[in-house]
């Protein structure tokens, strides 16, 4: 619901508006189902089937036990303007937008306890002068500050000292809040100058010119801090007949369990009586001010048939790391001691020009026929090296082998592998940036490359638009795009144990939904664990965009209006060094990095790129007036669906990195998703009532056939869950609206 309000204060001088809406979405989560008692049975089998081959479970009970997830949007606008001359007006406005989300991160695998609770609103305070200085010229001058402050917290705020518990091969959460390593708090003001000039030039040069020109001054302080529930994550191997709430930890198949000795007691991997994992975390406190300024000039010159922009734009960037503090870990203080961090500079700087160039074309000299190109540059918005100068700015992540020798599923100081026989810890993963023989250290072993470079984004277009009798016209355009300049962290200096291989893992299919009854590919390893010294640098990755676009329009005349049109797209992915991982020489004998997924088959490079890429898209839309001035629209959309790219998961950790790769089974975006097609209407009607009195009565129905088209399913193949739907086209919805004006 909504309302808004406005109207003079004085005459010719003064004037108000305001407006709020409130707007409540619930939305059944599939598989995550209420804990009450009448939803039980269905919660334990929603696929159920009697003797005879039907479903037990309707859908309409299946779908009224699915637990809703509450996002409540809040909106509050409001402004005042007054004219102090008919050369000068001065405007203030206040824009207030808040998002709550009762059950956020909520699914199958994550039980209510699991998921967050998401408050906190962001406000914009703008203050503007408009000046008209001449009737060539005209100067706007805004100040904005933005105050955001928003927060995913626990479902109960005793969670923040209960640890979590992960079944990794299941990749089922339960207990606490923990995939996304706890709470999150963000405090991210930002003030904001600028001013632009508009100047006219009348016949100089032979032309026309519109010219405009200006200046913004941006400083953005971000304050991003994360609790850890408990100070560590319990996490189990091996396939668990669990039930969730019982953390069952006898696995059916331990295998993925490791061996360890803790307190003089070995135990052996792959058995029941062997060891499983645990994360200890420390909290995070990402602290960093970026600082943003630009100048920019742009010229429309007009002349006889053509219009020519050009333009030139500068952009300075960079970031500082701001002080820091994070407290001890509680189970492990002297390995993950506080730590009081007063900054950093990385002295990295970008300082982008950005040219552009276009032209508009009459080509016959009667406006019917319409030739334009345009090529430009753009940079990439925000810089990021601040996190791998700063050792509080994320959770630092040290996992053990893990023994819970008490059974209270809780892990504790004394079922930890803390050293290994020479006395070095025993990790098994590698913190990025974590220095163990220095674990208080105010900086970090990450670097950053002070001659980092800006992403760029080159774009050429070209197009022809002609009409073809009287309000109809069609249209034509090429659209290409190259991204490059990319940067990554990467290992360096460290060259103590190569990458081994390729070793042949095959992984029966977790049901009956998969194409084959296993999967057979290749990975690689380390003989040891390297602790990663990284740099962050620019790559040699780049994708390219090529589109073509075809539009057809007729404007409403006759009592009625369309739009169509169909583009074809393609986005293409390259590495020419897949994974980069070392500034020095690499191995003769493999690539840089890792090439699990590279070698000995390259899933990626030159492969179709992008989740969210629909290759051929079509939409057409129509209005027609029916008598008595009903207005009734229709909308047809069909698009070539999103990808889907089905995967195995190494069911034990490979040696060197702690961590369970994932392999493709077909080359990147080999595979979509059914054709999506929906059709919509809406009809709406305007009602005078006299004066600028106005009631408009609106009614719209969006997917009428009721699609229930695939939009995503479970990729993971050897898993128990393998292929299930987890996203559909929404279902058929009507919409009834009133809306008054006076």
């Amino acid at each position: 619901m909504g309302a808004q309000l406005g109207g003079p204060i004085k005459r010719n001088k003064a004037w108000f508006w305001g407006a709020m809406s409130r707007q409540d979405t619930r939305v059944g989560v599939l598989g995550f189902f209420n804990a009450t008692s009448g939803c039980a049975s269905i919660a334990a089998g929603p696929n159920a089937k009697a003797a005879d081959g039907s479903y037990v479970n309707s859908i309409r009970s299946i779908s009224d036990c699915l637990f809703g997830d509450l996002t409540t949007l809040k909106n509050d606008n409001a402004r005042l303007q007054y004219q102090e001359s008919s050369a000068h007006q001065t405007e203030f406005s206040y824009t207030y937008g808040a998002k709550d989300r009762t059950t956020r991160g909520c699914d199958a695998f994550h039980p209510l306890i699991t998921c967050t609770k998401q408050t906190g609103p962001t406000i914009f305070y703008t203050t503007q002068h408009r000046w008209i200085a001449s009737n060539r010229m005209s100067i706007i001058a805004q100040y904005t500050h933005i105050h955001e402050d928003w927060f995913l917290g626990f479902e109960d705020p005793a969670l923040k000292d209960v640890q979590p518990i992960n079944w990794v091969d299941t990749t089922y959460w339960d207990r606490s809040l923990g995939s996304r390593t706890g709470a999150y708090h963000t405090i991210r003001p930002q003030d904001d100058v600028r001013a632009d000039v508009n100047y006219f030039l009348s016949n100089k040069l032979g032309a026309d010119h519109s010219l405009k020109f200006g200046f913004a001054v941006r400083r953005s302080p971000v304050e991003s801090i994360n609790t850890v529930p408990g100070g560590a994550q319990a996490r189990y191997r091996g396939i668990y007949d669990f039930v969730p709430g019982q953390y069952i930890t006898t696995p059916s198949d331990p295998t993925g369990k490791r061996s360890c000795t803790i307190n003089g007691v070995a135990y052996t991997a792959n058995t029941v009586n062997g060891c499983d994992e645990a994360n200890i975390i420390r909290d995070s406190d990402f602290t960093y001010t970026l600082y943003q300024r630009d100048l920019y000039i742009n010229d429309s010159i007009r002349k006889n048939r053509a219009t020519i922009n050009l333009g030139l734009r500068y952009d300075h960037q960079h970031d500082i790391a701001t002080p820091g503090t994070v407290p001890a870990n509680r189970l492990l203080p002297a390995q993950l001691p506080a730590i009081n961090f007063p900054g950093a500079d990385s002295k990295a700087r970008y300082n982008n020009w950005s040219p552009m160039a276009g032209i508009t074309l009459d080509l016959t000299g009667n406006g019917k026929t319409i030739l334009k190109a345009s090529a430009r540059r753009y940079w990439g918005l925000g810089m990021y090296t601040a996190s791998n100068l700063e050792p509080t700015g994320s959770n630092t992540t040290l996992r053990f082998p893990w023994k819970d020798l008490n059974g209270d599923k809780t892990v504790q100081t004394n079922e930890l592998q803390i050293f290994k026989a020479d006395g070095t810890l025993n990790l098994l993963n590698s913190p990025a940036g974590y220095d163990p023989n220095n674990p208080a250290s105010i900086t970090t072993l990450s670097l950053v490359d002070p001659n980092l470079k800006n992403d760029i984004t080159d774009e050429a277009i070209v197009g022809i638009d002609r009409e073809v009798m009287n309000n109809f016209g069609v249209g034509a355009m090429y659209i290409y795009r190259k991204y490059h300049q990319f940067y990554d962290n990467v290992r360096y200096l460290d060259h103590s144990s190569d990458w081994t291989g390729p070793i042949a893992f095959t992984a029966a299919c977790g049901n009956a939904l998969c194409s084959q009854s296993s999967f057979t590919e290749s990975y690689f390893q380390r003989a040891t664990n390297v602790h990663p010294n990284t740099i962050q640098e620019n790559n040699t990755a780049y994708r390219v965009y090529n589109g073509l676009q075809f539009t057809a329009r007729k404007r409403l005349s006759n009592r009625w209006s369309m739009t169509g049109s169909y583009v074809l797209n393609n986005v293409k992915a390259y590495y020419p060094t897949p994974d980069l991982d070392y500034t020095s020489a690499c191995p003769s004998s493999l690539p840089c990095g890792d090439p699990t997924n590279y070698l000995p088959t390259n899933f990626f490079n030159g492969y179709e790129d992008g989740t969210r890429n629909g290759k051929h898209v079509f939409k057409l839309n129509g209005l027609y007036v029916l008598p008595w001035d009903i207005t009734v629209g229709a909308n047809l959309l069909v698009h070539t669906s999103f990808p889907f790219n089905p995967t195995i998961t190494l069911t034990s950790a490979r040696t060197g990195t702690a961590d369970n790769p994932v392999l493709r089974i077909v080359p990147s975006n080999g595979i979509h998703y059914p054709t999506v097609k929906t059709f919509d209407l809406d009809f709406n009607k305007a009602i005078r009532l006299g004066g600028s009195r106005r009631v408009t009565l609106d009614a719209a129905i969006f997917n009428i056939g009721n699609a229930n088209t695939v939009l995503a399913q479970t990729t993971r193949q050897n898993t128990s869950t393998a292929n299930f739907i987890t996203t559909i086209v929404a279902p058929t919805v009507v919409r009834f609206g009133i809306k008054v004006d006076f």
